[in-house]
């Protein structure tokens, strides 16, 4: 059975284009759910499910979180609550096991024929902490998850560990602190071997963690050096001189103006033309408004 991939993403920035067509791609009998406040008929390939529908268990959430970060409090509050949108949008769906996407996340690999052997674990993470490309193998693992994020804001025998943290973001004057990857550090502390790590090379492949970051491979001056062979990405791998297959690459933070780069599919030119035409028109406001009554419409952003 395919096993179906999951996007949180609200609103309709223009790399999700890329993420959501390289998905397909690279799996096109999988179903492809995407879960937004941006409900739109612009593929046929994904199925657009009303995030507002599933914010209960979240809004619950939002109740005891409290936020212990520099980062902006609805864009950290909400990294928490899309695992708990998740959880209740996978058990009214009867999905058990599934792949969760970050939307500046491009997907190479044929996740039917790579992940079915992370089946013994509980879930996937990147880098010990990163869930952009996140496996569970059973929702029931979901589940507890989010039960021990609560339990780190509610559960005096845990909330302790958050606190740690924040204290040692404020007296070192560091930023950001904590975070739901924050949580995924935790739960691994708590339960030994539970994460397959995904950054490790292992038969000649990896999955990426961070674009921007070399990680032991060659780097360009916008990041890292990305050979295309036979439609799959390789890096060359600094230390044993090998070229590796990536799996995904994470886009993240700035490198996502990137995407476009590396997206793979044969419609290219045409999506690179759109998002341009959008671009141009949004600053060129009596072209636009022309453009529209002639039936234009522009992605929205």
């Amino acid at each position: 059975m395919s096993i179906p991939i999951i996007f949180i993403h609200t609103g309709d920035p223009f790399y999700l284009n890329f993420s959501l067509n390289q998905a397909h791609l690279s799996n096109p009998e999988n179903p492809i759910f995407l879960i937004t406040d941006e409900i739109t008929d612009r593929y046929d390939f994904v199925k657009y499910i009303d995030i507002h529908s599933w914010k209960k268990d979240a809004n619950d959430f939002k109740r005891v979180y409290r936020h212990m970060s520099t980062n902006p409090y609805e864009g950290e509050l909400f990294c928490f609550q899309r695992w708990f949108i998740l959880k209740q949008f996978c058990v009214v769906y009867s999905i058990d096991r599934f792949l969760y996407l970050d939307s500046d996340l491009m997907l190479y690999c044929n996740i039917n024929e790579v992940f079915p052997h992370f089946d013994t674990y509980q879930f996937t993470i990147t880098n010990q902490q990163g869930p952009q490309c996140t496996y569970f193998s059973s929702v029931k693992y979901l589940k507890d998850f989010c039960e021990f994020m609560t339990r780190l804001y509610t559960d005096e025998k845990y909330v302790g560990r958050f606190e740690k943290k924040h204290q040692h973001h404020l007296d070192n004057n560091e930023p950001g602190g904590v975070c739901d990857m924050t949580v995924f550090i935790e739960y691994q502390n708590d339960h030994p071997g539970c994460a397959k790590d995904l950054s490790l090379i292992e038969n000649n492949c990896v999955f990426d963690d961070n674009f921007n970051e070399s990680q032991g491979f060659e780097m360009t001056d916008i990041g890292k050096k990305i050979i295309i062979k036979n439609k799959m990405p390789y890096g060359k791998h600094i230390s044993s001189g090998k070229e590796i297959q990536f799996n995904d690459i994470h886009f993240q933070g700035p490198a996502k103006k990137y995407m476009s780069k590396y997206y793979l599919g044969n419609n290219l030119k045409k999506m690179q033309y759109k998002v341009s035409m959008d671009l141009f028109l949004m600053n060129h406001y009596f072209l636009y408004r022309v453009f529209r009554k002639l039936g234009y419409k522009l992605y929205p952003y």
